[in-house]
């Protein structure tokens, strides 16, 4: 019979893998030359239209 420790434990696992999958994710995007400053607040603001893969990390 599962308890309620169970179920906490396989959430908790079930959301460390979705996030480890974005980071992952994350690590293919390539931004080095898509970084844009807003004017208005002086923070680097990154274009989505923009994103691209950065397919040599597949292919290490």
């Amino acid at each position: 019979m599962s308890s309620i420790l169970d179920c906490h434990f396989k959430t908790s696992l079930q959301e460390r893998l979705v996030v480890q999958r974005k980071l992952q994710l994350a690590n293919m995007i390539d931004y080095s030359h898509h970084i844009e400053v807003s004017l208005e607040t002086d923070e680097p603001k990154i274009a989505m239209s923009y994103f691209t893969l950065n397919i040599s990390k597949f292919l290490s």
